[in-house]
Formats: structure tokens, sequence, C-alpha cells
């Protein structure tokens, strides 16, 4: 199973799939142009739900908590301050509560996640990642941005980015195939 990403606030993309009982996310970072992230801003944590009742458990590198980490675009991202937190509506990113998962990046410079970089990490054990899962509060998925012009930092609701469904691609393409065949048999006569 496979979520649809989540885009917070056009700056990063957060990928979620399931294989085998266990979940790898990749965190990227747009490197430049409008969607890239202002210079020095980075995401400190990212709460959301998932479905079914999660273990409570406290995830981290090294002990087979989280596995498979790899990083690109020159990332020195620290792997050893990724905390993943769960827990049945149980996590908070204040003033919003009522999550099921808290993931926690490292903060220091130059450990974090800046812009064009991007991160893989499977966590085990954890499954039903779904981003349009909303907790008790409405929210699906609160990313808290760090490090924004003048000291600033956001809490940012992020929306899971439209995947059109199979059956609407097939309809679409079979309107353009039958438009094609029409324009193709007006251009013969």
């Amino acid at each position: 199973m496979t979520a649809p990403p989540v885009t917070v606030s056009g700056f990063f993309t957060i990928t979620a799939s399931e294989s085998s009982g266990n979940t790898t996310f990749t965190i990227s970072s747009a490197s430049s142009g409008p969607t890239a992230p202002p210079a020095g801003s980075f995401i400190s944590k990212i709460a959301f739900s998932v479905s079914g009742t999660p273990s409570n458990a406290t995830k981290t590198t090294g002990n087979g908590g989280i596995i498979n980490t790899s990083a690109a675009g020159g990332t020195t991202f620290d792997f050893s301050s990724l905390v993943v937190n769960i827990g049945t509506n149980n996590q908070s990113l204040s003033p919003f509560s009522g999550f099921d998962v808290l993931i926690s990046l490292p903060t220091s410079n130059p450990a974090r996640l800046s812009a064009g970089e991007s991160i893989t990490f499977t966590v085990v054990g954890l499954t039903g990642v779904n981003f349009d899962l909303a907790n008790a509060s409405g929210q699906t998925v609160i990313a808290h941005i760090q490090g924004l012009p003048q000291g600033q930092s956001a809490k940012v609701t992020c929306l899971p980015t439209a995947v059109p469904e199979p059956g609407t691609i097939l309809l679409l393409g079979s309107g353009l195939a039958g438009l094609g065949a029409g324009l193709r048999r007006r251009l013969r006569r």
C-alpha cells in the first residue's frame, strides 16, 4: 500500500510506501525555484495518523526500529537523531494533538534536511499510513517548519497531493483515443 504523497507548503514532499509490515518514508526538499524553501528553513517534526491501532513505541536508528537509511543531494543528515514516536491518539505537535505518529528530525546544522536534499528510511512494524486520515480535530498531517526569515517558525497543515484513480486515467485515455480516431477519419475524407 502506498499513501498519496504530501506536499508541505510547496517546499517539502513526504511519501510513504508499505511493504512486509514496514513503512518506508521519503522526505524531499525542493532545491531551487518557486518551490524551494526559504534559505535556512527545514522541517523539524511531522505528525499524522494511521489506520488501525498502532502499538506504542519509540523507534530510533540502530536498534532495529529504523532501518535502510539513505540520503541524497549532498546531505549530511544525522540519522542517529531521527526519532519516530508511535501511539494511538497520544502524539502532539503543540498546539495540535491526537496524532498516532510523530517523526522528529534533527535540527542542528548541518545534520538537518536542507534545500535540495532527500532522505529515505524504513520504520519497522509501522503499517496503515494514510495521509488522508484526520485526528479528532480534523487535521491530517501537520509539519513544523523552522528557520524561516526573521527567526520565525510555522506549523502547517499539509494536504495530500491528488493522484488520479486508474479508472479516471482509463476514461481520459479512451476519450483521447476516440478523439484521435475521429480526427483521423475526418482527415481521410
